[in-house]
């Protein structure tokens, strides 16, 4: 079974990263799960907070 892919795409780049996804999650859940929502990017014990401006979804091959 493989997954699909999300690139999280912050304001800052350095904070972006990609994550596995479920292969039923589709571009347009993936959207509305990440974007405009804030997630903490820091490392214990700091918060740092940073909102996605975007994602590149990445379907896993068929």
């Amino acid at each position: 079974m493989a997954l699909n892919t999300v690139k999280v795409i912050f304001k800052n780049s350095k904070y972006n990263y990609t994550t596995s996804v479920s292969e039923q999650t589709t571009e347009k859940t993936a959207k509305d799960y990440f974007v405009n929502n804030v997630f903490d990017v820091g490392v214990f014990p700091s918060e740092n907070m940073q909102k996605c401006i975007t994602i590149d979804f990445i379907k896993k091959p068929n």
